[in-house]
């Protein structure tokens, strides 16, 4: 989580230390949820004055432009669901790299994954069904009388 809060949090720079050292900078997702991180195309690194969400440690260690989701304009909403189109991209954003899956791949699969539970709960509920007439109709068939009875 990118932010000037997090940039300056002794804690959330030796987490950062820590994947810097055992990871790839190139594998660290970068989730901006406040403050700016701004690219310099001239001088090919982050611009230290305007750029206040990463820390001095991460900014040393790009060495190209990083890829962050902005979750900027999400911070006011009170409810956030994948039925929000916006929300919805951004999270696509971060899941493709982490799946290893090309965005639009990885939104078809849950559409499809959606659909398919839906199928299977439709067919549940018809075997259901199914299964309790089933059980009625022989409980009938082998005692009529007692039906009556009742």
């Amino acid at each position: 989580m990118a932010s000037p809060e997090s940039a300056d949090s002794n804690y959330c720079n030796k987490e950062t230390l820590w994947w810097l050292e055992n990871r790839s900078v190139d594998r660290m997702l970068i989730l901006l949820t406040d403050g700016e991180i701004v690219w310099d195309h001239e001088t090919q690194g982050v611009d230290r004055v305007r750029t206040n969400a990463l820390s001095r440690t991460v900014i040393e260690k790009l060495k190209e432009e990083p890829l962050y989701a902005d979750f900027r304009s999400f911070r006011d909403l009170d409810h956030l669901s994948l039925k929000n189109v916006q929300f919805r991209d951004t999270i696509l954003d971060i899941a493709a790299p982490i799946h290893n899956i090309p965005k639009n791949q990885l939104d078809g699969e849950d559409v499809r994954q959606f659909k398919r539970n839906k199928r299977f709960v439709v067919y549940s509920k018809l075997h259901c069904r199914s299964s309790c007439c089933g059980y009625g109709f022989c409980r009938y068939r082998l005692n009529p009388t007692k039906q009556g009875d009742s």
